[in-house]
């Protein structure tokens, strides 16, 4: 969250300079190359750790925000389920 504000601070700060030195496109320059530095970061963090094992992993049922009661009653019952099916197991 304080990383979050500090970008928010300093983002249109860093922006304006940039558009001051390479004029119109340096927004588009500068957007460029902090998401390059974000994708080589990304892919960098993605080779550092092997994915879980499937056994690690737990099912999952999506919900819609609007899902009635039910819905989620039924969801979590079968969250149980797969939890007493992996404990036995």
């Amino acid at each position: 969250l304080f990383i979050n504000g500090l970008g928010a601070i300093a983002g249109p700060l860093i922006i304006g300079w940039s558009m001051d030195f390479f004029g119109p496109r340096g927004y588009f320059l500068l957007m460029a190359v902090l998401l390059l530095l974000l994708a080589i970061y990304a892919g960098w963090r993605m080779t550092q750790r092997a994915a879980p094992a499937v056994a690690d992993t737990n099912a999952y049922a999506p919900l819609a925000p609007t899902s009635t009661p039910v819905a989620v009653e039924l969801a979590q019952e079968y969250a149980q389920d797969v939890a007493d099916e992996l404990a036995k197991e």
